[in-house]
């Protein structure tokens, strides 16, 4: 049997902009930073009061044990991006992806039970206004023989 089911990861992220752009927040304690929380995503918007340095967005979301363990494959998607983003899951770059476009990657080998942090990094030079906002991301959960012909 196959399933595909969506997680909706619109919601529930948290922002913080760093004046240091070649800063690296996914080496300290999230907690102990001074996110702003955002209702959702697609709220956040460049601005054109955005100078050098940093734009960094941080999610967590928390996996069954039991979904780990079956043959269950994870796939992210972003339908779109405001900027040049780079993204990580549990620290580990997964990709890069430029404005206005969508990314898709299969990030199971970097996915454990319990929780684990998404992390967008949008690094500006001069204000680009490419796109404006995120577009729907989702994290996909990929169950039956479609998972194992994606391993």
């Amino acid at each position: 049997m196959n399933s595909k089911t969506p997680i909706n990861l619109n919601d529930s992220w948290h922002y913080l902009f760093a004046d240091e752009a070649n800063i690296d927040l996914r080496t300290i304690q999230q907690e102990s930073l001074m996110w702003v929380p955002l209702t959702k995503l697609s709220d956040w918007l460049i601005a054109s009061s955005v100078e050098n340095g940093t734009d960094w967005f941080w999610r967590t979301i928390n996996i069954n044990r039991a979904v780990t363990r079956d043959q269950t494959r994870f796939v992210l998607k972003i339908h779109k991006v405001p900027d040049d983003v780079l993204i990580y899951v549990n620290g580990k770059l997964i990709g890069q992806v430029q404005g206005l476009h969508a990314f898709k990657a299969d990030i199971t080998p970097h996915i454990k039970s319990g929780n684990n942090d998404i992390m967008f990094k949008l690094t500006s030079s001069r204000f680009s206004n490419c796109g404006g906002r995120f577009g729907d991301i989702s994290l996909n959960l990929i169950r039956g023989s479609v998972a194992a012909r994606l391993h």
